[in-house]
């Protein structure tokens, strides 16, 4: 009884505590998906699916091993990185449902796609291409642009890559500052079959694709002038960069711009330019820029020392998984 309530506790308050579902107890994500949690849902398939391709037969031993039973339940509820990932099975007769159904897999693609990036993609992917459909360049090129709004690194494609690639070989050629930063990603970690790893010309293609206002890019530029990869290294030229990418609202960014403020890396130390950056991460629910907003209001760096303010955002840290929060909690006694 007393795990039943614990469990509709976090149900009803799953909006105000922001679960991290990757960290729940096994037994607590089996019940919260139990209860209908379609976050808890779409997790515990995951973990299902990590289980067996790992023959861990240990955990979950008490749950049967179907993932896709778990995803569905999730896409039923709407939930989008579902709806993707049942949509994805439907691209070719060799998914889970051995059967190839594109018009399926556009219409669940179309209805994750204001809340999940992949989706987006690989509905740009088959517009663009004409997968099924009559090909619509521009209207790939739309949904390209809407898919890349907030930094999405494309992962190696089980479907789909072969065209992908296509695609934006095509649009670099046309210097799209979204495919200049895919192919920069592409080169710069190796990804796909057809790329090796090529710092040059990553540094490249991020170059064209920052002077061309991609904030992804021209966050990986400053990156790379931070660690002196592909380039000299470069402190104040990262700086700049990174500023750059923050200003336009890129959460990676707008972090690690924190973080150059705090310390003075690239320019002098500055804490209420830091506390800004870091209150729009927190925001984002950042924890680090939730623990460094803790720490500041401890210090009065930036702003006026005010305990209260620092205990509020230290738990927030916490409760979003920093471990450095609670070493800062135990260490400053914050529980007086």
């Amino acid at each position: 009884m007393k795990r039943l309530l614990l469990i509709i506790l976090l149900t009803n308050f799953i909006h105000i505590f922001s679960i991290d579902y990757t960290k729940l107890p096994d037994d607590e994500l089996y019940e919260l998906a139990e209860t209908g949690d379609k976050e808890a849902q779409y997790n515990l398939a995951l973990l299902i699916e990590d289980l067996i391709y790992t023959k861990n037969y240990q955990r979950l031993d008490y749950v049967e091993r179907k993932p896709f039973v778990w995803y569905e339940k999730a896409a039923i509820q709407g939930y989008p990185k579902a709806l993707t990932r049942v949509g994805k099975e439907y691209l070719d007769n060799y998914g889970y449902y051995k059967k190839k159904d594109i018009n399926k897999a556009i219409e669940l693609f179309t209805q994750a796609s204001d809340s999940d990036q992949e989706a987006s993609l690989l509905l740009a992917i088959i517009n663009y291409n004409g997968i099924g459909i009559p090909a619509n360049k521009e209207r790939g090129k739309q949904l390209l642009e809407k898919s890349q709004k907030d930094f999405f690194r494309v992962k190696p494609m089980l479907y789909l890559e072969k065209e992908l690639v296509e695609m934006v070989r095509e649009l670099v050629k046309e210097n799209n500052p979204n495919a200049l930063f895919i192919l920069g990603d592409f080169y710069y970690f190796g990804k796909t079959g057809y790329y090796e790893q090529s710092y040059d010309k990553a540094l490249r293609l991020y170059s064209q694709g920052a002077e061309l206002g991609n904030s992804s890019a021209t966050y990986m530029l400053g990156m790379m002038y931070y660690n002196g990869i592909g380039v000299l290294k470069d402190i104040n030229e990262s700086f700049k960069w990174i500023n750059l990418s923050a200003e336009s609202g890129n959460l990676s960014a707008i972090i690690k711009a924190g973080i150059m403020n705090y310390f003075g890396e690239g320019t002098t130390v500055d804490y209420e330019a830091a506390l800004k950056w870091f209150t729009m991460g927190a925001l984002k629910m950042d924890s680090l820029s939730q623990y460094f907003i803790g720490v500041m209001y401890y210090k009065g760096e930036g702003t006026e020392q005010n305990i209260e303010q620092s205990k509020k955002w230290i738990k927030k840290a916490f409760e979003n998984g920093s471990e450095s929060a609670k070493k800062f909690w135990d260490s400053k006694e914050l529980w007086k």
